[in-house]
């Protein structure tokens, strides 16, 4: 965001609301009495700029692939950080307080995550510690730890610590995930900050750092910008900190440069000339956005097809490193009875066709169509196993969930099948305010129930994390943002 004359602006035609001199003694007047607090961060801009009659003195740049349509987009972000990474850090803050054990142990969880990632845009740090330590990590990377934090501290903190955690990511969650708001979910919002705060407040009473008493009562603030602005629903949350740390905060800096209004206008020229270019090749750009969606909107995309299987028994030549034993030995030997299982449904294949993932189309209900979700069934993406968790329709709409252990088709058919581990659903979990699994039994026997599925019942990936103080029990993790 940035300040500049208008009669410097008389050059770029379209590009600047019209402002007036009142305006500008007005913006001028609050950015001066602004700058003699000392604090100079973009959040002060971002709540400094709610207070504006307009928002016209905001430097848009204008990015042929970025649909600006006010800039109140380009702020939400801060908004945001004004939210969950600021609250966040004063709770961090406050398990620093804890002893060193506890924070190591806490860390030791961090990393079995970042290893052991089964969900899409977890972006979890993986440069050493993160509680305690102070440790400078982005915005992305804090929503993500926040969205393991109540499985990282079960069983290493209080249970009114626990109750606070999760307080607050359901206000987060009520606030910032839905699409659109209305007064009635407005309403239940702040009731959910209202709790939050008073659970804050009596679990964290003390902190390494003095509690900014500001960052909690900026609920306000948050729910009023909303009611004026509107919940930007085009981008996820880390699409928004793209778009904003080009378009606010790389501009913020280049004006306390020298000469820094000549480079701001020939870098916003620059993006204009980058527009009329990419203007040519609209139509071109429009059908591969087309053809894309009408991909992921079909039955399913798959996206890489791997070698293939030889059964046991085929008489096909295998090849020099057999694939299903890669498979097997990663999944543990979990893969040793699907030829059984084939067999119990009248299919005696010598080949299948593995493939490592497929894209599931948006479900029907509200919490299903934002996003389409992946699932995978790989033993070595980018070097890491990643076979991941999802919720499978049943009999009679009821809801099962599984681990994929294997995505194929049989040679000869179109048809697609997915080899699946159940899960039972024990209880909600009162620690940790998610549902408690454990591995299922096939009925009426011990052994456990793995079966084959037609893939178009699965409609969701999800998120299931074994306990680290409850060896044997998972947890169906209910936090995650996007």
């Amino acid at each position: 965001m940035c300040y500049v004359e208008k009669d410097e602006m008389d050059d770029l035609v379209n590009t600047f609301a019209p402002r007036t001199v009142r305006e500008q003694r007005f913006v001028v007047d609050k950015f001066n009495r602004l700058l003699e607090t000392g604090k100079t961060v973009a959040g002060d801009y971002a709540k400094l700029w709610s207070s504006f009659p307009t928002p016209s003195f905001l430097w848009e740049f204008k990015y042929a692939s970025t649909p600006w349509g006010n800039p109140y987009l380009a702020l939400m972000p801060d908004v945001l950080h004004q939210s969950d990474v600021g609250v966040w850090g004063h709770i961090r803050d406050a398990l620093a307080t804890l002893p060193a054990a506890k924070n190591g142990a806490m860390d030791t969880r961090l990393k079995w995550f970042w290893e052991n990632g089964r969900i899409a845009g977890l972006y979890l740090p993986h440069h050493g510690t993160y509680f305690g330590s102070g440790a400078n990590v982005s915005a992305a990377e804090h929503r993500a730890i926040m969205q393991v934090s109540v499985f990282i501290l079960e069983g290493l903190v209080l249970p009114q610590h626990m109750i606070a955690v999760q307080a607050f990511l359901r206000w987060y969650k009520a606030l910032f995930r839905p699409r659109y708001h209305t007064d009635a979910s407005l309403a239940t919002c702040h009731t959910l900050a209202m709790s939050m705060i008073k659970e804050l407040k009596a679990a964290f009473p003390k902190q390494k750092s003095k509690w900014k008493l500001i960052k909690v009562h900026m609920v306000v603030h948050f729910e009023e910008a909303i009611k004026r602005g509107g919940l930007p629903e085009e981008y996820s949350t880390n699409m928004y900190e793209h778009f904003h740390k080009d378009c606010v905060k790389r501009p913020y800096r280049a004006s306390n440069r020298r000469e820094w209004t000549e480079s701001i206008i020939k870098s916003n020229q620059f993006h204009q000339m980058l527009s009329e270019v990419e203007s040519d090749i609209k139509e071109e750009r429009e059908y591969n956005s087309a053809f894309y969606e009408a991909d992921t909107e079909g039955k399913r995309v798959l996206l890489r097809t791997h070698v293939v299987f030889h059964m046991q028994g085929s008489t096909a030549r295998r090849s020099k490193t057999d694939q299903f034993e890669i498979w097997n030995t990663a999944l543990g030997g979990r893969l040793t009875t699907l030829q059984d299982d084939l067999e119990s449904y009248d299919l005696t294949p010598q080949t299948l066709h593995v493939f490592t993932g497929m894209a599931v189309p948006a479900g029907s209900s509200t919490a299903d169509s934002r996003v389409t979700h992946f699932v995978r069934a790989n033993p070595s993406h980018h070097g890491q196993l990643w076979f991941s968790h999802a919720a499978i329709r049943g009999a009679g709409d009821e809801v099962w969930y599984g681990e994929i252990l294997l995505l194929f088709k049989i040679l000869g058919s179109d048809e697609r099948f997915a080899y699946v581990q159940y899960y039972d659903v024990i209880r909600v979990d009162a620690l940790t305010g998610c549902k408690a699994l454990r591995v299922a039994k096939a009925p009426g026997t011990q052994r456990v129930y793995r079966d084959i599925i037609d893939v178009d019942t699965i409609f969701r990936a999800v998120h299931i994390v074994e306990s680290f103080a409850r060896p044997g029990t998972f947890m169906l993790n209910d936090y995650l943002f996007d």
